[in-house]
């Protein structure tokens, strides 16, 4: 892969960041400027935050889900690996 291997975390400090454990990969405090006077400008840049560390399990799981075959994942395997990208994304619990 030609990305940061994940897994990525969404942080907060002085705005919303997104990190591999050692080096930031992005940071959505730059993008308040454009969010100036939008009402939901912090709860914004937090969805960004999270759905960008989100993506190293988003990928993975698209790629089990594409791989699917008498010789990949099991549905059920590749199917929690969704849930799990999906509620990392959202903030939710995957239980």
């Amino acid at each position: 892969m030609k990305h940061t291997p994940g897994p990525w975390e969404a942080w907060v400090k002085d705005g919303w960041h997104v990190s591999d454990g050692t080096d930031r990969i992005a940071d959505l405090a730059e993008f308040d400027d454009q969010c100036f006077g939008y009402d939901g400008a912090i709860e914004l840049e937090e969805a960004n935050a999270r759905l960008i560390a989100a993506a190293p399990e988003l990928l993975e799981a698209c790629i089990a889900v594409r791989a699917f075959d008498n010789n990949g994942p099991s549905w059920h395997q590749a199917m929690r690996k969704i849930d799990l990208a999906i509620a990392k994304a959202t903030g939710e619990d995957a239980t």
